[in-house]
């Protein structure tokens, strides 16, 4: 559970710094499909990081001046001390907190997936039920669909009740 938790933790540290990088620097440049690589990268990294172990080497002097070495050597061997007396008294529980927690991370990995799945279905609707036109490497559909427009990759999706002068497709 331990173990769960600090794995999320440092994923959401890492996707906070990522997306504070993308906030501050890239959000409103016109390299969209670089954005989009980025995002997709740090999500990618966010998940990965934890895995990752960076070794810190300290000599004897310093690691016994150092206070932060000493508070985590402190609290490294008391939870050491603290699970060898959890486990060493089995209880008849029902559910335990990692139970629980890995059941509320599935119900909403689950539900995200679902929602993909059901989207996906949706543009691939959109685009089986349209005309679609190639202007250079982009393919154009022109489309009544709520929510349009937006885009996809090298798909645009236009609603046909937008003219490609009006103030609102400025606004986009």
């Amino acid at each position: 559970m331990k173990f769960i938790v600090l794995y999320l933790l440092q994923v959401m540290a890492a996707s906070g710094i990522l997306y504070l990088y993308y906030h501050f620097f890239l959000r409103n440049k016109k390299f969209h499909q670089y954005n989009r690589y980025y995002l997709l990268l740090a999500i990618t990294v966010s998940i990965c990081i934890p895995f990752v172990s960076f070794p810190v080497y300290f000599t004897n002097h310093e690691a016994e001046s150092s206070i932060v070495i000493r508070t985590l050597k402190t609290v490294y061997y008391s939870e050491q001390q603290t699970a060898l007396d959890i486990t060493s008294s089995p209880r008849n529980v029902p559910f335990s907190w990692n139970t629980i927690m890995f059941s509320i991370y599935a119900f909403i990995a689950i539900i995200l997936l679902g929602r993909i799945i059901f989207f996906m279905r949706r543009l691939k609707h959109i685009l089986d039920t349209n005309t679609k036109e190639v202007v250079g490497d982009i393919y154009f559909l022109n489309t009544t669909e709520p929510g349009t427009p937006f885009s996809f990759f090298n798909w645009l999706f236009w609603n046909s009740n937008i003219k490609l002068e009006s103030e609102r497709r400025l606004n986009i």
